[in-house]
């Protein structure tokens, strides 16, 4: 079961990036620009990367989610320690007994569903 950014959230975030990035590299190789404004660009651009909802996967074996850099995070269901809604903004955020957390954001698929999921998997009775 796999649970991506929504699709809106993800059209959004890839226009703003296409726009920031041709705005940077028109920015430095433009005539009469300075640098700092395409450095603007470069770092909005990492801000939006930064805020790409990252797709969580669950399996059989527990719960993961890529890091930023390339590498996994993974729970395995027997070490889930809590299941933590965020009422402010829905966030959900499962951690586990090594101290590792993976990160539901409100621009995700079908929340409803992963709450189940994970309640049911993990055995956890309830949402903390």
């Amino acid at each position: 079961m796999i649970f991506p950014g929504s699709p809106a959230i993800r059209w959004v975030l890839g226009c703003c990036t296409l726009v920031l990035l041709a705005l940077a590299i028109f920015s430095f190789l433009g005539p009469g620009a300075p640098a700092w404004v395409g450095g603007f660009f470069v770092a909005l651009v990492v801000l939006v990367f930064l805020g790409w909802p990252r797709t969580i996967p669950l399996d059989s074996e527990g719960i993961s989610q890529r890091s930023y850099f390339g590498g996994w995070k993974r729970i395995p269901w027997r070490n889930v320690t809590s299941i933590v809604n965020r009422r402010q903004d829905s966030a959900t955020f499962v951690h586990g007994s090594d101290g590792t957390r993976i990160l539901f954001s409100p621009y995700q698929v079908d929340q409803d569903r992963f709450h189940a999921e994970v309640l049911r998997r993990s055995g956890r009775p309830h949402l903390d």
